[in-house]
């Protein structure tokens, strides 16, 4: 039978490097997204200085599209960015009562 009552110096830190895994994971993802962001909102304002140069109803419209569709990605990454620096957060959070209550049971790292 496993002893689940006492936790090991190597369990301990097992979990805090799989916390801190996480949170550098949620961190990548949100600067990945911050940088699509950066690239479809330059994108967005090439099309949009290019709308106002064209007198081609089709070329507009097909322009318009391409905006809104572009809004519609940059909605998209936005949520994304959201998302992971919300529970980066909480990881965060984790990580500090895991590392209380490792120090309070008095388990070495």
């Amino acid at each position: 039978m496993v002893d689940v009552n006492k936790v090991t110096k190597d369990s301990a830190n097992l979990l805090v490097e799989e916390i801190e895994t996480t949170i550098q994971n949620y961190t990548e993802e949100s600067i990945q997204s911050l940088d699509k962001q950066r690239y479809l909102a330059q994108k967005k304002q090439l099309l949009v200085s290019a709308f106002g140069k064209t007198s081609s109803g089709m070329t507009q419209l097909i322009i318009k599209d391409l905006i809104t569709d572009i809004d519609q990605e940059l909605a998209h990454f936005d949520e994304i960015t959201r998302y992971c620096n919300q529970y980066k957060e909480y990881y965060i959070g984790i990580l500090k009562v895991v590392k209380e209550t490792i120090e309070e049971l008095k388990i070495l790292q």
